[in-house]
């Protein structure tokens, strides 16, 4: 019974990397493993299934593939930067499709109030779609819902306050 558990387990931790396949391997001993689903969300009653629902029902996490930052101070109206090059001359793309930002995280050297603004690029011009208000914060995550696509280019910018040496973060949810 403890080889097929952990037959089990190695079945469900390495198929949740391959997720995203449609040519997941699942042992036939998995098959006939029981699975409790009550606290997981899911249906599925035995280890096989359970993996082929999660399989299904999975999407990419760009995490935490898109980061900005900023060396020195940064007072108002300062775009951070991608890699060197300011956010407002080249944004962040979008690498998946019904996409939302779910979390945003910061970190400065110093504690400040400020309020960091994510834009969309909409034609010629950046459009906001969110905000992080920091107060008296030197770190911050914040959850969030703000729909993204395919596409999309992101930029952030300090909208009012300051602060000193600015990295951020998002978690992106979609996919492919």
């Amino acid at each position: 019974m403890f080889k097929k558990v952990l037959t089990a387990f190695l079945i469900l931790t390495s198929s949740l990397t391959l997720a995203q396949s449609s040519n997941v391997y699942l042992s036939p001993e998995a098959e006939s493993i029981p699975f409790d689903p009550l606290t997981s969300g899911l249906t599925s009653t035995e280890v096989g299934p359970a993996i082929r629902e999660l399989a299904s029902n999975s999407s990419i996490t760009v995490s935490p593939g898109f980061t900005w930052g900023r060396s020195g101070n940064a007072p108002t109206g300062t775009y951070l930067l991608n890699d060197s090059v300011p956010s407002n001359v080249t944004g962040r793309v979008v690498p998946v499709s019904g996409g939302a930002i779910m979390t945003i995280f910061v970190a400065t050297e110093t504690v400040g109030t400020w309020v960091l603004a994510i834009q969309k690029r909409s034609g010629a011009s950046f459009v906001e779609i969110g905000t992080v208000t920091m107060t008296a914060q030197r770190t911050k995550t914040q959850q969030v819902t703000i729909s993204v696509t395919l596409g999309d280019e992101l930029a952030l910018y300090v909208k009012t306050g300051s602060c000193k040496n600015p990295v951020v973060g998002l978690i992106i949810k979609g996919s492919t």
